[in-house]
């Protein structure tokens, strides 16, 4: 029988496409009808969160870009911004490389292989893993949301309460991923960063409108 890596033998005995049955050979060759090897789907199922991070981040900036495009007419005409309000430049420039280095970041959260057993605050390596996956989820929700909220329905001091959650979750990210990648870890840094000068921005419009 043959043994493909990682595998269990895979029968009946067949070899370069010649079955064998009691050590004769058929003069012509057979065709292995055989189901594709488990390891081969387990491989390619480890693979897909490369594919599926990624289009989660996209689905989020198209969303929250949507909501925004929606409130941005009420944005640029009416709202009185703070003094310290970037330019209007920025905040694409600004959230297109937080998105990258936040699908770099889950990536590398999810991937990370170390081999050995080990315990991160008490907890597996798998569960922790868990755990970080739930919190990026939450975080994409809530970025979203803060889109609809404030640019959508104008309701600013919800939008600003929902930013503090908001940027709880992405504090959670960096202090629980810490032991687990501190590469992964800084990479969210910016995030939560752009995210204070947010917070900054929403209650300065509270003030001021």
């Amino acid at each position: 029988m043959i043994s493909y890596p990682g595998c269990g033998p895979v029968g009946p005995r067949r070899m370069h496409g010649v079955h064998e049955i009691g050590g004769s050979n058929p003069p012509f060759p057979t065709i292995n009808l055989n189901p594709i090897p488990m390891c081969f789907c387990s491989r390619l199922n480890l693979k897909a969160n490369y594919f599926v991070i990624p289009l989660v981040v996209i689905a989020v900036a198209l969303l929250g870009g949507w909501f925004t495009g929606i409130g941005m007419p009420w944005y640029e005409s009416e709202v009185v911004k703070p003094l310290l309000t970037p330019p209007k430049l920025a905040f694409p420039i600004a959230w297109n490389l937080i998105f990258v280095l936040c699908t770099a970041s889950a990536l590398i959260f999810w991937n990370k292989n170390f081999g050995i057993k080990k315990l991160i605050f008490g907890r597996s390596i798998e569960k922790h893993r868990k755990i970080l996956m739930w919190i990026f989820g939450l975080n994409a929700l809530l970025n979203v949301a803060w889109s609809l909220i404030f640019f959508v329905y104008h309701l600013s001091v919800l939008a600003f309460i929902e930013m503090l959650v908001l940027e709880a979750t992405i504090i959670a990210l960096i202090v629980l991923g810490w032991k687990f990648s501190k590469v992964a870890a800084l990479l969210l840094v910016p995030y939560m960063l752009w995210l204070v000068l947010a917070s900054y921005l929403t209650f300065g419009i509270i003030m001021l409108n």
